[in-house]
Parts: structure tokens; C-alpha cells; sequence
């Protein structure tokens, strides 16, 4: 059986996989609200300019996608209720 520490690496591994190469750009452990009684931080945002006919028009930026990645890696990951953090355009729960 793998360890959590295994599991976790795998599922990141994943998940870039995932986000990359696909005309998006990302960065993991990604805080928000620094500094302040609800701060948390998100394994994975990624983000996907719209790009109709696959050309960077002004509204790209404007009407891009904010996707959120949480890893969790064993149900005690899951159940401690750190790292749930919904407020992407797309959510995803990789497990």
C-alpha cells in the first residue's frame, strides 16, 4: 500500500498533467485571503483565457476560467475539512 505521501504525489503529478499544455496557466499552493480570519490555500489554480477560433482577443482574460484543484489523499484528508475550497469558475475533488 502506498503511503499518503506517495498518493498525494501521485495525484499532483496527475493533475499537472492535466493543466499543462492545455493554453492554461497554473500554480499550486495558491493562497487567498492573506492575512485574515479566512485565509486558506488551494493546491492547484488553473487558468484558461477564452479563446474563440483559438485566437487572444481583448475579452481572453475577461472571460477566462478559474479552475480550483484539492488533492486529498485518504479519507482523514477529506473529513478534516481543510483545503474545501469551492470559488473556482470549475471545481474539482481529485481523489
Amino acid at each position: 500500500m502506498e503511503s499518503r505521501k506517495e498518493v498525494t504525489r501521485r495525484l499532483s503529478e496527475l493533475v499537472e498533467k492535466r493543466i499543462t499544455g492545455r493554453n492554461m496557466v497554473w500554480s499550486r499552493e495558491v493562497p487567498f485571503d492573506k492575512g485574515t480570519s479566512s485565509e486558506r490555500r488551494v493546491d492547484y489554480v488553473a487558468f484558461r483565457p477564452f479563446m474563440p477560433e483559438q485566437r487572444v482577443e481583448p475579452s481572453s482574460l475577461e472571460l477566462g476560467t478559474f479552475e480550483f484543484y484539492e488533492i486529498k489523499s485518504c479519507i482523514a484528508d477529506f473529513e478534516s475539512g481543510h483545503g474545501l475550497t469551492f470559488e473556482g469558475d470549475e471545481n474539482y475533488l481529485v481523489t
